[in-house]
């Protein structure tokens, strides 16, 4: 019987197939795993897989099947068709793996944004999909009464993890929805968290104030409140409510509250401060402020800090229903007159005045306390008066031509700031800041204008001052800005010419 190739033309294809064909596959896929490796592309390592293992098994089924034509139902054929799906399923599962792996190589952008439960279902799918083909058509066994015992016992097993697949439909429907993602900021049941990984059964954020790691199961977290601020740059409206005594003028109280607001950097605007309400015993003022969603909790206490001292210096008086009711002056030492006049004597700047001046001065004499990091004076604004440091550490500063930040010098206890206030229509050319807790006493600019002509040896010692420290300022500020002190320092000079 003859068995030529042209008796046989399938052989005659199928061999020049595999012998022409095969190799030129093989050099493509090397080609393409090598240039996807260049680019650092996930997909390399599945190529690599395709061309080391699934090729070869696949050629040596076609050789035996089409070539040497054996029966498919002989055992070791069934084995090599078995043998060649698995090798499909495990370069598939590659793909799949390289796909969402981190680590040297990066996932690409569009991976990112597809949720990672469905590249697990994509596995278990390809899993069992691959499985029912080898036992149904290889294997030629009959699933339909494999279908019904999975059938039930998947009811029994749905019913015995019915806690789990609640957290695990759940984290389906949170990836697919998407209500919050990894960075977020959001208020849960009234805690503060960020985001940091959503996966399929939990949720895991870390609390604001604990910075602790936070884990909470997807079902529970279907059925929480939840307040979504967004990332790090998105404005908070934060709420501050105040009671004040009804004795303190509601226009002197918000004109105070929005003034501590402003000074703080965290705020930005608008800036809403309104009465809220009349309570049994007091007034209720309500502050709405916008800060960075990540500054919320330091701005909340900031606010308080600034507010006491803001409260104290302005004599009104903080509501206190059982354990206080009066004004903040009450909870700490007065200082009585003759300490005033005692700390002015103290200071070399009037340490030269008779005991009759320093009495006339303590008149128009006022103590204030500012929190570490409150500003007192900000350039461009006008003094209040001479501020005499009683306790604690001052920076003076300015922002030059550059728009730079600048320091002149830092003041400390028995030095003064705040000499502008002698000429009237002149704004501080600088900034002052506390660096700590700081006790001062504030002169009244008037009084010591009257000061300058009634002693000469006054006005001698603070002009001593005060060009000084302008010859420092004069080294640091542009040309323009030193054209305008030179201005203000000759009116100084005639001040003192007057004398």
């Amino acid at each position: 019987m003859e068995t030529s190739l042209f008796v046989h033309p399938d052989l005659l294809i199928w061999g020049l197939a595999l012998a022409i064909g095969l190799p030129i596959l093989v050099l493509a896929l090397g080609e393409l795993h090598r240039s996807l490796e260049q680019r650092g592309n996930p997909l390399a390592k599945g190529v690599w897989q395709i061309r080391s293992v699934v090729l070869p098994v696949l050629a040596l089924w076609l050789i035996v099947r089409n070539v040497l034509s054996l029966d498919d139902s002989q055992y070791w054929m069934r084995a090599i068709e078995t043998l060649v799906w698995f090798s499909v399923a495990y370069a598939g599962l590659t793909l799949v793996r390289n796909l969402t792996q981190v680590g040297e190589v990066q996932p690409t952008v569009w991976v990112n944004k597809v949720p990672g439960l469905f590249f697990i279902l994509t596995r278990a799918f390809m899993i069992v999909w691959v499985v029912s083909q080898v036992l149904s058509g290889v294997w030629e066994h009959d699933l339909s009464q494999v279908g019904t015992v999975v059938g039930f016992g998947g009811m029994a097993l749905a019913i015995a993890l019915q806690d789990t697949l609640s957290n695990l439909v759940s984290g389906f429907l949170l990836l697919i929805d998407r209500p919050f993602k990894v960075g977020d900021w959001c208020e849960i049941n009234g805690r503060w968290m960020q985001v940091k990984q959503i996966g399929w059964r939990t949720t895991r954020c870390e609390e604001r104030e604990t910075q602790g790691s936070v884990i909470i199961p997807n079902g529970s977290l279907g059925r929480m409140e939840i307040t979504n601020y967004g990332q790090h740059d998105t404005p908070y409206c934060l709420r501050v409510k105040i009671g004040f005594a009804y004795d303190d003028a509601p226009n002197l109280v918000m004109q105070v509250l929005r003034g501590v607001a402003q000074s703080m950097d965290e705020v930005m605007p608008p800036i809403e401060v309104l009465v809220f309400g009349y309570k049994d015993f007091a007034i209720e003022y309500r502050v709405s402020m916008m800060v960075d969603v990540r500054d919320q909790m330091s701005a909340w206490g900031k606010f308080h800090t600034l507010l006491y001292y803001a409260v104290k210096r302005n004599g009104l008086t903080l509501a206190r229903p059982i354990e206080f009711r009066g004004n903040l002056y009450d909870l700490s030492p007065k200082i009585e007159l003759q300490t005033i006049a005692e700390l002015l004597r103290a200071n070399p700047l009037f340490e030269s005045l008779e005991t009759e001046m320093i009495d006339w001065l303590v008149t128009g004499t006022t103590v204030h306390d500012y929190a570490a990091d409150e500003v007192m004076i900000r350039q461009g604004d006008a003094d209040e008066g001479l501020y005499v440091i009683v306790t604690g550490e001052v920076t003076l500063y300015l922002q030059d031509e550059g728009r730079q930040t600048r320091e002149l010098a830092r003041v400390g206890e028995g030095e003064f700031f705040g000499e502008m206030v002698l000429l009237r229509n002149e704004p501080s050319p600088i900034s002052a800041m506390a660096l700590n807790d700081v006790n001062l006493l504030i002169v009244d600019g008037g009084m010591i204008a009257q000061l300058l002509e009634r002693e000469p040896h006054f006005a001698t010692r603070m002009n001593f001052f005060i060009e000084k420290r302008q010859k420092t300022m004069d080294a640091i500020i542009g040309t323009k800005n030193r054209a305008q002190r030179q201005t203000a320092r000759s009116d100084w000079v005639n001040i003192v010419k007057q004398m």
